[in-house]
């Protein structure tokens, strides 16, 4: 991978599209290509974060709406740009109707030029403002918080339904999940971040359980810190939040991953 070309993640299932912005772009980008939704969705999970993400409108179990959705709601690509593509004759409708928007949207077939242009113009954009920043029904979800700093701010927020263990130090949390079934298990586990660094030695040992390692984990960041998020990233972290953020993503994310979590397990 050349470390100078900054990287972008396509999204399209048709394998001509791909072939295509191949040509146009790789000579200046480093490129990923996927051909769904749910592939790109593994791949970030397996802790990438591109600097720009294309996508498709249509495509099969994951389509480019739901796609572009569950980043705009991301604490980790929220504000990663988006551009997207559709050979739908009526784009810019369903593009005025879509909850979150993407930064810019093509019809197919692309402009090459045009399309050059946005892509550096989005990114030239991002570099300048690297910054912040809905919700369907909340599914009923167990969650696991380990904190005392932020909870007050969170868990008060968190809708009725949501089925919430709170602790105060990773150790009663360790110990509350030791004690549980299988059928017991939590399907979220949310931490606070310390200054130690302890919950991303926890984290480490969560991957490492077989019994923990697929639990949805996401992190709650009291302040600032790229280290941090780079250490999240590597730990293949579900997502990651600072605050202030809007609870309502975090609710729409949790409800997304858990979801989303029980649908590859059907594939």
């Amino acid at each position: 991978m050349d470390y100078m070309k900054k990287q972008i993640l396509i999204v399209d299932d048709e394998l001509s599209i791909l072939k295509l912005l191949n040509f146009l772009l790789s000579k200046e980008y480093d490129l990923v290509m996927k051909q769904s939704g749910v592939d790109a969705i593994r791949w970030l999970e397996d802790g990438n974060d591109p600097a720009l993400i294309i996508s498709d409108l249509q495509m099969p179990y994951l389509d480019g709406s739901s796609f572009i959705r569950n980043l705009k709601t991301s604490g980790f690509y929220r504000d990663t740009p988006v551009i997207l593509l559709s050979g739908a004759d009526d784009l810019e409708i369903i593009v005025d109707k879509m909850p979150f928007r993407a930064d810019c949207f093509f019809k197919k077939p692309i402009n090459p030029v045009e399309l050059k242009f946005s892509i550096a113009t989005a990114l030239t954009q991002h570099d300048i403002t690297i910054n912040q920043e809905s919700t369907e029904e909340s599914l009923p979800l167990k969650v696991a918080y380990m904190g005392t700093e932020l909870s007050a701010q969170i868990l008060n927020k968190l809708p009725s339904l949501f089925n919430i263990c709170k602790y105060n130090s990773l150790e009663q949390l360790n110990q509350y999940l030791d004690n549980q079934l299988i059928l017991n298990i939590p399907d979220v586990i949310l931490l606070e971040t310390d200054s130690s660094g302890e919950c991303f030695t926890f984290i480490e040992k969560l991957k490492n359980n077989s019994l923990w390692s697929k639990l949805v984990v996401v992190i709650i960041a009291t302040e600032e810190n790229k280290d941090w998020k780079l250490r999240a990233l590597k730990l293949k972290v579900h997502d990651y939040y600072i605050i202030p953020f809007p609870v309502d993503h975090l609710v729409e994310r949790l409800n997304f991953l858990v979801k989303f979590k029980l649908k590859i397990n059907c594939l």
